[in-house]
């Protein structure tokens, strides 16, 4: 990952901030929520909340991720994420998010600098993203077209992304909703590929999602029904 220099702190509240056009329309639901059911080995393991408050103009967007393996009354894996991004017309100005790994804690955030973002993370030293970057929250399907920002280190992506065309996913109730299936490959740290897949409606409302974990198991997300 090439970064740039650490930036102080005094010199990015001195930049200015919003000097970029509006963005486009962005994909909020009609109920104000996307949720999922989110599945693994055909158990339900937790749910992954995104709500919207505000309007296209001063929208704030909220992340709630809680994941937890179990038996009985024994937990053997914990993972929750909680995040925010703040976007106005349609241009994120501001995000962070907080990451509990099973007891591993990470952070990122993100702050607008004229055209990009500065960055800050727990796996990072500050850096300007490329202009385009959006953190890898997948609800806004924009992310695709650039690199993206780990939303739970602050880590640049480098992915490759390949469009396989249109396809059917079902929901949390087996309705079937038709939607495009995009294939996303990066590497973590340096270290070993990762992989997921996300469906979008043609609205761009984020429909699936499916990932590898790190021990090799399928994790499958379903929407639920409003």
């Amino acid at each position: 990952m090439v970064t740039m220099p650490p930036i102080s702190r005094r010199a990015v509240l001195a930049a200015p901030l919003l000097l970029v056009a509006a963005g486009p329309a962005l994909p909020v639901p009609a109920g104000r929520r996307i949720a999922f059911a989110i599945y693994r080995k055909g158990s339900r393991i937790g749910t992954h909340r995104v709500d919207f408050t505000g309007t296209q103009q001063a929208l704030d967007v909220r992340m709630a991720v809680d994941i937890r393996v179990g038996f009985g009354p024994f937990t053997l894996y914990h993972y929750s994420l909680r995040g925010l991004e703040e976007w106005r017309g349609g241009v994120l100005i501001h995000a962070a998010a907080n990451t509990n790994d099973d007891g591993t804690r990470r952070f990122a955030r993100a702050a607008r600098v004229g055209d990009r973002l500065y960055v800050r993370g727990s796996s990072v030293h500050p850096y300007l993203a490329p202009p385009g970057c959006l953190p890898a929250s997948h609800w806004n399907e924009d992310e695709l077209r650039h690199p993206m920002i780990n939303a739970e280190n602050g880590e640049l992506m480098e992915t490759t992304v390949v469009d396989k065309g249109m396809e059917t996913v079902t929901d949390n109730a087996r309705r079937p909703i038709a939607a495009r299936h995009f294939a996303l490959t990066w590497w973590e740290q340096h270290t070993r590929p990762r992989a997921l897949d996300l469906w979008y409606e043609p609205s761009g409302l984020w429909a699936a999602m499916t990932a590898v974990a790190k021990d090799g198991s399928l994790i499958i997300y379903r929407r639920l029904v409003p």
